[in-house]
Formats: C-alpha cells, structure tokens, sequence
C-alpha cells in the first residue's frame, strides 16, 4: 500500500517543483492548459471529469505560494485546527481558512494577507 501512497505524493511533489521551476516563463493560460489537460485525460479513465474538484485551486495556490516566497523569503506552516496557513515575514496564505467580512464568516478556496489582517486578499 506504500506504493500506492507514494504515487499521490509524487505527483503533488512533481508538480509543485514543475510550477515553482517554471514560475516567471508559465502564462495564467498555460496553467489553465495544465488543468484542462488533466480534466480531459481523467474522462479517459472514468468517462467523466464531473466532481473532480481541487487541481485549479492547488495550481493557483501553490504558484502564488512560490511567488510570495520569491518575494519576501521561505514560508513556515502553522495550524489552524485541522487546517494549515503558511507564514513568513510579510504575508501569510491559506487554503479554505476561515475569516470574517463584515457580519459573516467566510471560508474563501485562496487566503492572502500581509501579517496586517487589514490587508486582507481572497480569491474565490
């Protein structure tokens, strides 16, 4: 079964580096290409890509991610509960995490912020 693990993991690793490597050569519309293709590939294996959800977001995460450590140093994981936000000197970035605008508690898919709340992007 480690096997079967490894294969995940190696595929998110791989990419990651692919993304991080590429990261000032790759157009949004190449990325957009990186998704479509996997979306068109994984009907070949189940006659639908309906209900695959995540690649589009782990894509846009992981190149604003290696762009933001470009700009401002190394990021650390810290825990947020069962989730994980990623911090350095300047910014902070997450993944579904939880926060308030206005009356409501929202739980945007993207998460940026200078270490000043105030400064607060969402991508959704």
């Amino acid at each position: 079964m480690n096997e079967a693990h490894n294969i995940g993991l190696e595929f998110l690793q791989r990419m990651d580096a692919y993304l991080r490597q590429n990261l000032h050569s790759l157009s949004c519309g190449d990325i957009c290409n990186i998704y479509l293709t996997f979306w068109e590939n994984l009907k070949n294996f189940r006659g639908t890509s309906e209900g695959f959800t995540g690649l589009a977001e782990f894509l846009i995460f992981r190149v604003l991610y290696h762009l933001l450590e470009e700009e401002s140093g190394a990021f650390f994981p810290q825990s947020i509960g069962q989730l994980i936000k990623f911090v350095n000197n300047n910014f902070q970035i997450g993944q579904n995490l939880p926060i308030n605008i206005g009356n409501r508690r929202k739980r945007p898919d993207i998460v940026i912020y200078r270490n000043n709340p105030a400064d607060l992007i969402i991508l959704q």
